[in-house]
């Protein structure tokens, strides 16, 4: 759990990191930053693909266990990874690194709900009481950071748009939690064969996605060069900018 919130919080940090990597000029010459979030998104389904060769070589070493699992089944959950991550990454360009941090914590509410609602689980007083401290403390991260946007220009980087889109991602993650324990529960299962077939669920997806965001006009401060995603663009701004590859 330490290194997951470890390296969590370190892939919060670059991935605000890359947002804020100036790539060239706009029409009327401000700083044209990278602004890339759904092919973002694909490339972290890219790294999660990368398990299956892990799980491999592990298998071939240690003989990890047989999965007992349709692959077809880990799409269920992965669909939902891919709204919530896809979410998550736009709500990244349009809030401040750690305000971000703080409000996913919404996620176990979110989550403890969903357990009610759809696997049946019991709460007690104390997770209830848990539950009310995360809220008031989300609550208080969000509007404070709001106000705070809209009295200086220096800390302007949350807006309700984010906050609210990071929330909406939240009820997708949950979504993930909640389905992968009702379909996974019980099986026997390796973990990188898990999250290897997410990644290939999301990168068969995204390879639909892209070329479709490709062909869509957009103007606004999500889009790029007038698409909704510019992906050609994000590749060359990768191959000349290598602060973004690193």
């Amino acid at each position: 759990m330490a290194a997951m919130l470890t390296f969590g919080t370190l892939n919060t940090v670059l991935m605000k990191m890359q947002d804020e990597v100036v790539v060239g000029t706009d029409a009327d010459g401000k700083p044209r930053k990278f602004t890339h979030p759904y092919f973002q998104c694909a490339v972290m389904f890219v790294g999660e693909l990368f398990c299956l060769l892990l799980f491999a070589i592990k298998k071939g070493i240690f003989g990890a266990p047989t999965n007992d699992i349709n692959p077809g089944l880990i799409a269920i959950p992965a669909l939902f990874d891919i709204a919530g991550s896809s979410l998550m990454f736009i709500a990244l360009t349009m809030c401040a690194a750690s305000v971000y941090q703080m409000m996913r914590g919404v996620i176990v509410v979110i989550t403890a709900g969903m357990a009610v609602a759809f696997l049946g689980r019991k709460q007690y007083a104390h997770h209830w009481i848990s539950l009310l401290t995360i809220v008031s403390g989300v609550f208080f991260v969000g509007y404070v950071s709001i106000m705070a946007s809209k009295g200086s220009a220096s800390v302007g980087e949350t807006s309700l748009t984010g906050i609210i889109l990071l929330l909406a991602a939240q009820c997708f993650t949950g979504g993930q939690f909640v389905s992968e324990e009702k379909l996974l529960g019980g099986r026997t299962l390796d973990p990188l064969f898990v999250v290897g077939m997410e990644g290939f669920w999301g990168c068969c997806v995204f390879g639909i996605l892209l070329p479709v965001f490709q062909n869509i006009n957009c103007t606004g401060e999500l889009c790029h060069g007038g698409k909704l995603e510019d992906s050609l663009a994000a590749i060359k701004e990768f191959q000349s900018n290598h602060i973004l590859m690193f």
